[in-house]
């Protein structure tokens, strides 16, 4: 089966098409990079001159709060609130909170699960059953769309409170799920029965709700984790039989079938991937990039960084189109320290399969070498960079100079400049830096040709 079938668009389409992604993701990063700084700056001013007084001053300056602004200054209460000893001396941060709701209905923002989620686990974590339903009445009213997704938190709370009684009766509500509105309100009580691990709560509403709509939920992601972790491979299989009956897309049945095996309790990382393979030849699907991306990086957070390697190698060997990226789980485990050892192999995957790689990438490799004072590899993968012709090497010639002068060997440093002038690399800003740091003369330094 072909992963990436059609045909092939003209080089000149190709590289608008890349300076016009380029651009964009320029401007994503920036504005996320803003974004992120902003919202940092607002919570580190609310920490100093509290919530309000924070939207005062940015309001001064100019400045725009939207929701994710709001979000920020919420969680900076509830971080507050959770930090007090009890309840009394918490409710002033609670109130804070309560403020900064009442301003984003004011001017106009939807409020959203990502505003009022937080807010109400905290009510459910300290059981304030009557704030609960005072302020779930406020979201309701603020975003009618809530109504189907607060009695997740509601069950939550009924859970956290064991009120076995109130749990069974909104049960008993939502049994015929003729309506949309309550089969929305079931599935949610579904999802709190399996994230509080009430398996058989869980199991009733997975059987009573319409597998059709089960399979076309927005949280079917979630459910495959929960059945994961609770081990409920029947009906994983029956939910995963109805899909390729119906002819889902395999990227979308290869990623649930890994939802579910990466939840399992306990289990090693070869496990997941004999699970997952068993089933994917089960169902007959094929594994997209995105999934082995999610392999990999399973493989990595467990320290098993070789098998992270072979399972990147199964996929070089079936498709020529492997995006370097998908290698960056492992090169940034090397980079940690903890597996230097794997640099080699890896970028020995790499050339076997004649990977693209990108300047960020020539780079860490280089650096990799030269934490485990390998220089000669350093030097064998900078020549490669050289002949790739699409990356500044001074960047790469000064980690190497930094490896040399780490090391105290001064004349090791001499060699990259005197090599860097032969190959007619200028110097730039980073390599006098290295110079002026670990020369002890100004006569060192100014040989260096500019």
């Amino acid at each position: 089966m072909e992963w990436f079938a059609g045909s092939q668009p003209s080089n000149a389409m190709m590289h608008l098409q890349k300076e016009v992604a380029r651009e964009k993701k320029k401007r994503y990063i920036f504005r996320n990079t803003e974004s992120r700084r902003f919202t940092r700056l607002m919570r580190m001013c609310a920490d100093k001159l509290g919530t309000e007084s924070a939207l005062e001053f940015f309001g001064r300056l100019g400045r725009d709060t939207g929701p994710k602004e709001f979000n920020a200054l919420i969680r900076v209460c509830l971080e507050k609130a959770r930090a007090c000893g009890d309840i009394d001396s918490a409710v002033e941060h609670i109130f804070r909170a309560c403020r900064l709701f009442e301003m984003m209905k004011y001017r106009g923002f939807q409020i959203e699960e990502d505003s009022y989620g937080p807010f109400l686990l905290y009510l459910v974590d300290v059981e304030l059953l009557e704030e609960f339903e005072m302020f779930s009445a406020f979201f309701r009213d603020a975003n009618p769309r809530s109504c189907s997704r607060i009695p997740y938190y509601e069950m939550l709370l009924l859970i956290r409170a064991q009120d076995e009684e109130s749990i069974r009766e909104l049960c008993r509500s939502v049994e015929d799920c003729s309506e949309e509105a309550d089969y929305c309100i079931a599935e949610s009580y579904m999802l709190a029965f399996a994230e509080s691990n009430r398996k058989m709560d869980f199991v009733t509403f997975l059987e009573l709700l319409d597998p059709t709509k089960v399979l076309g939920s927005k949280y079917i992601s979630s459910i495959f984790k929960y059945m994961g972790r609770l081990k409920l491979e029947n009906h994983a299989e029956k939910f995963l039989q109805k899909m390729t009956s119906k002819e889902y897309s395999d990227v979308k049945v290869s990623s649930l079938i890994f939802d579910y095996a990466a939840n399992i309790p306990s289990i090693e990382a070869e496990d997941v991937i004999s699970s997952f393979n068993k089933w994917q030849e089960k169902f007959k699907v094929a594994p997209s990039v995105g999934v082995y991306d999610r392999i990999i990086s399973f493989c990595c957070s467990s320290s098993k960084i070789s098998l992270a390697l072979d399972v990147a190698e199964c996929l070089c060997k079936s498709n020529p189109s492997v995006p370097i990226e998908l290698l960056n789980p492992i090169i940034n485990v090397c980079e940690q320290g903890y597996e230097l050892h794997m640099a080699r192999p890896l970028y020995n995957l790499m050339s076997l399969y004649k990977l693209k790689l990108k300047p960020e990438t020539f780079r860490s490799m280089i650096s990799l070498c030269v934490k485990m004072k390998d220089f000669e590899g350093a030097y064998t993968i900078l020549t490669d960079a050289e002949e790739s012709g699409e990356t500044s090497t001074v960047s790469l010639y000064n980690v190497i100079m930094a490896g040399y002068f780490r090391e105290k060997n001064h004349n090791g440093a001499q060699m990259v400049m005197s090599q860097m002038q032969i190959a007619g690399v200028k110097p730039d800003s980073e390599t006098f830096s290295y110079l002026i740091s670990n020369c002890d003369c100004e006569e060192k330094i100014s040989k260096v040709p500019g």
